[in-house]
């Protein structure tokens, strides 16, 4: 066998390290640790359009599907997933009736995927479907909501009873959550239940399926309110209007407490990224208030196993590519590149695997706007011999 194929089979580092030890003489194994950085998930640019609104799910056997408003098929909503090598779609695409807006993606226990979207083949009420294996098809009626359905955010409790929250044009543009009973779409306590209109709406369910909703507070000058469902009413989460300033582009997660962590593009911090949690009596600062280098947008927000939270967005500073941080217990640290993208990213939505591995899915500037997911990944060590 050649020197160049036992280089192949043994791999380099090996031959590195037997050139050092023949070299310089007997000495000690050291590990050279290997750089660590985002790549990306089958192809750039996959889908077959440009794609508006991304979102990103994890099945049970970290599979990566991703929910968008589909250029390609006249911005209807399409679900493609990751399969082996390439991604593929998830029933046919363009299924909605209509173009669908926002769409929100998320998978029950069985892995079945459901995606909830403002419904333009409805008067932009909600509407919810999911894929029964063959099919796409609705759950309960299309256009559930009793109007306009504006930023609609989906989750699943532990029954897989899908839960919606919207900015209800019906009731003044306030915050409103209905879930589906099996048969119909119900409201959860009472249609436009925040003071005032409720900016962004975005959702999440405890561990004891009680939806928690965060919102850019017009009652409070846009500054960030978290309500949440006690099983009769709807009550405030610590104070309203926590943050200094305005808070745009939230994204809401809770721990494995049930604590609520928010992100929001923070005004006061010249709309660089900001996280606040509730500590069980107020709200509190993740860090330093405005940790990213720079502007701050289409925040997504994530918590791993261990209660660490990562954040991803759209980053001014390093020309709209996609950045992710995380908070090591002191500081928010980069996660591999800052702005590792090729080009812009917008609409950017991340996930952690099993084992903590970040994904990210955006709409790719640098690919005409199709769909692209990068993951961080951690090459193994090789060994390098010491004198």
């Amino acid at each position: 066998m050649s020197r160049f194929m036992r280089m192949q089979r043994m791999g380099v580092g090996w031959w590195i390290g037997m050139s050092l030890f023949v070299g310089l003489g007997f000495g000690g194994l050291a590990a050279a640790p290997a750089a660590a950085d985002w790549q990306q998930v089958g192809n750039a640019g996959f889908s077959a359009g440009g794609v508006f609104l991304t979102s990103l799910a994890l099945d049970n056997g970290n599979t990566p599907y991703l929910a968008y408003s589909d250029q390609a098929n006249g911005d209807k909503t399409s679900v493609m997933r990751f399969s082996e090598s390439s991604w593929v779609q998830v029933g046919n695409a363009g299924f909605s009736a209509g173009q669908a807006w926002d769409p929100s993606l998320a998978l029950d226990t069985w892995n079945t995927p459901y995606v909830a979207y403002q419904d333009r083949a409805n008067d932009y009420k909600a509407s919810v479907m999911r894929f029964n294996g063959s099919y796409w098809v609705q759950v309960g009626s299309a256009g559930f909501s009793a109007g306009q359905a504006w930023y609609p955010r989906l989750a699943l409790d532990t029954w897989n009873r899908p839960h919606v929250a919207y900015m209800d044009e019906a009731n003044d543009y306030k915050a409103s959550v209905m879930r589906f009973d099996g048969i119909n779409w119900v409201q959860v306590g009472s249609a436009g239940f925040t003071a005032e209109m409720a900016g962004s709406p975005r959702l999440a369910l405890d561990s004891a399926n009680m939806p928690y909703v965060a919102y850019s507070d017009y009652s409070k000058d846009l500054k960030a309110s978290v309500m949440r469902w006690d099983t009769s009413d709807w009550v405030q989460v610590g104070n309203a209007g926590f943050t200094i300033g305005d808070a745009y582009e939230l994204s809401l997660a809770l721990d494995s407490a049930d604590r609520p962590y928010v992100a929001y593009s923070d005004y006061s911090n010249s709309y660089k990224a900001s996280v606040m949690r509730f500590d069980g009596s107020a709200w509190v600062q993740v860090g330093s208030a405005g940790f990213s280098a720079g502007d701050a947008h289409d925040l997504s927000l994530a918590l791993d196993s261990a209660d660490t939270p990562y954040l991803a967005y759209r980053d001014k500073t390093h020309s709209d590519k996609a950045s992710v941080m995380r908070f090591d217990g002191s500081a928010w640290v980069q996660v591999g590149s800052a702005g590792f993208t090729a080009g812009e990213a917008y609409s950017t939505s991340l996930a952690l695997d099993s084992a903590n591995t970040p994904y990210l899915a955006y709409s790719d500037w640098a690919n005409d706007y199709k769909a692209s997911v990068m993951k961080f990944v951690t090459p193994p060590s090789y060994l390098l011999w010491t004198k």
